[in-house]
């Protein structure tokens, strides 16, 4: 069982492909063994996870709907400290909402999107599972999973490692100006 910590501590990193961004601090426990997630190896039998949202006094658990909790141990086991180029945030969210892997260029034949800033659908409705896509002129971004409490988890970056933000601290990461509710065509 793998057991992360979201703090209320930020950090900064520089992704891959050298953007900036702020994120909250994970600490990991496994095996009774508490330290950053960046620093875990990777994780092939990791059999459950569970995440406590510490960013107040007390840590509360976040309750992951199980398709979630299932795209974050996959990821885990088969992507967490490999620095795979091939694999970041839209690869995430297309892991969550079971769609295959394709280039960016194809986002709208495999995502419907529901406008979200300036639009019908305001930040509560957001739910724990749904995605986010962050636009900027018209062009995709970010991807990101909501998992609650303006918590949402993501990869940064080609490459990159599980990284939790606020919408917020993505905003500012990626100057978006339209943030989309996206769902798998089905």
């Amino acid at each position: 069982m793998l057991t992360l910590y979201i703090q209320s501590k930020t950090q900064t990193i520089v992704t891959k492909d050298k953007r900036t961004a702020t994120t909250y601090c994970v600490d990991a426990d496994q095996s009774g063994v508490r330290r950053d997630l960046h620093d875990l190896p990777v994780m092939y039998e990791i059999e459950g996870l569970k995440i406590f949202d510490a960013r107040k006094n007390r840590p509360a658990l976040v309750p992951l709907p199980p398709h979630v909790c299932d795209a974050l141990l996959k990821y885990l086991r088969s992507y967490h400290a490999r620095e795979d180029w091939s694999f970041d945030c839209l690869s995430l969210a297309n892991l969550v909402a079971g769609l295959p892997t394709y280039p960016k260029h194809l986002l709208w034949r495999f995502w419907n999107k529901i406008p979200m800033k300036f639009g019908p659908l305001t930040y509560q409705q957001v739910k724990p599972g749904d995605v986010v896509l962050l636009m900027k002129k018209n062009t995709f971004h970010h991807a990101a999973i909501n998992i609650g409490d303006d918590l949402y988890v993501s990869v940064w970056g080609a490459g990159g490692d599980l990284e939790f933000a606020s919408l917020r601290m993505m905003e500012r990461a990626y100057g978006s100006i339209q943030i989309l509710r996206a769902t798998p065509r089905g």
